[in-house]
């Protein structure tokens, strides 16, 4: 994938191209709504998407790190816990980005 290859162009049509549209269609959507925050709709898919490739993409060096043999039921349920909590909650709680978030104002000024 990263050296690229006469394989890409099928990959992209079949997987993420329909991904990208669905997830950016989604996102839109929702911020419409007032659900989400807006977010730059090329890139916010992209991140999401990369979220879940990064381990498949990645197994061998991730099951190396983690001593695991595979990715059984139960890692495979974690990891979709986890990535959904981090897609739609982040890493902050939203007191502390509210914090950071005025500091960074307060400093431009």
């Amino acid at each position: 994938m990263v050296e690229g290859g006469k394989f890409i162009p099928r990959i992209v049509e079949k997987y993420f191209a329909p991904n990208f549209r669905n997830f950016q269609d989604i996102f839109r959507k929702a911020a419409e709504g007032g659900i989400f925050n807006r977010l730059d709709e090329e890139l916010t898919p992209l991140s999401m998407i990369g979220m879940i490739v990064f381990f498949f993409f990645s197994a061998p060096v991730i099951r190396m790190i983690l001593s695991r043999k595979n990715y059984d039921k139960s890692f495979m349920d974690r990891l979709t816990v986890h990535t959904t909590n981090l897609i739609f909650n982040g890493l902050l709680k939203r007191e502390e980005y509210e914090s950071l978030r005025g500091k960074a104002d307060e400093s431009r000024v």
